[in-house]
């Protein structure tokens, strides 16, 4: 704490008076910015008994009742402001402390220095009145504080119904989306079995396709047997088709020397009976060989059909290649 002369107290005091002001302790410490309030006393107090013993006639020093009514009047309005304050500001007790402390420690000084300060009860009074303004203005602002709690309560319910209200939604979006994911669970579990089912039957078809293409490839095996089998008989057909044309001619030829040569005529009617035998017979297989063939190839277009069936999408690579067997069986029959 900075320490004053009593010069520079008694230029503020002169400073205060001349403003209108008293130039109460208080004020003198206000107006330095600081200070003792001992300090600022007992230069006041020499400042006070410089001008009275220049003023005639000499002020008499107070009575004794008179101090003590002074100091007994102090506690009183201490006492009765301390109750208002305790009373009806207890929730501002804290933002009057400096103000009662400022005020105890001038009710201090004025009890310490009462036999020079009886002049200044006029101050003691006006700092009560302004304890009573700052009072009135701490009830205000009390007031308008519980108005700011008021509406603080009131925007806190506000919100407090907001979130409520926010929670409900969420609540629900909440319920909304379970329910939608154990739909979307169900679903994906229903294609899930589908795609299984489905799965399955491809590798049954794919099984089957297996065993058609292998039993496709079995007759077409048989096919290609029978149509040799085929072949050569009309190889042999066509062989004996030409002993006989050959047998015929030498039959015409004979017949030219019948008279001459009866023996010769029995022998070849003989060679001739023997040909026909095995014509009949080579005609009798060859129809047989045929009859198979015919049989093979509509049991191998049957099969086609059912592959075709089983597997749509392989019908024209599955069709090309028996059909061009096809071609092969039937061409040795034109």
């Amino acid at each position: 704490m900075a320490i004053y002369t009593k010069e520079a107290i008694w230029a503020a005091a002169d400073e205060l008076e001349a403003a209108g002001e008293r130039p109460t302790q208080a004020n003198i410490r206000r107006k330095l910015g600081g200070g003792s309030f001992t300090t600022i006393s007992e230069a006041m107090n020499e400042r006070r008994a410089q001008r009275e013993a220049a003023q005639a006639p000499r002020r008499e020093p107070a009575p004794e009742r008179v101090v003590t009514a002074s100091q007994e009047f102090a506690v009183i309005v201490w006492d009765a402001a301390q109750d208002v304050v305790n009373g009806r500001l207890a929730a501002e007790r804290e933002a009057l402390e400096a103000a009662r402390q400022e005020f105890e420690a001038e009710q201090q000084q004025a009890a310490e220095f009462a036999d020079q300060l009886s002049a200044d009860l006029e101050a003691a009074t006006a700092t009560v009145q302004g304890l009573t303004t700052k009072l009135e203005q701490t009830e205000r602002s009390a007031a308008e504080a519980t108005a700011r709690a008021e509406r603080a309560e009131a925007t806190a319910a506000e919100r407090q119904s907001h979130i409520d209200s926010i929670k409900t939604e969420q609540a629900q979006q909440q319920t909304e989306h379970a329910a939608e994911l154990a739909r979307m669970a169900t679903q994906l579990a229903e294609q899930q079995a589908a795609l299984t089912k489905c799965q399955q039957e491809r590798e049954a078809l794919t099984g089957k396709l297996a065993k058609a293409e292998a039993t496709a490839e079995a007759v077409t095996a048989q096919l290609s047997e029978v149509q040799t089998t085929l072949t050569k008989c009309q190889q042999e057909r066509e062989a004996l088709a030409g002993k006989l044309t050959k047998a015929e001619a030498t039959a015409e030829a004979v017949k030219g020397q019948v008279a001459g040569l009866q023996g010769q005529l029995e022998a070849a009617q003989e060679r001739f009976e023997r040909v026909t035998i095995e014509r009949d017979e080579a005609r009798s297989r060859a129809d047989r060989a045929e009859a198979t063939a015919q049989a093979v190839m509509k049991q191998h277009s049957e099969l086609i059909a059912s592959i075709g069936k089983a597997k749509p999408e392989q019908a024209q690579p599955a069709e090309g290649k028996p059909a061009s067997k096809r071609a092969q069986a039937k061409k040795p029959q034109n």
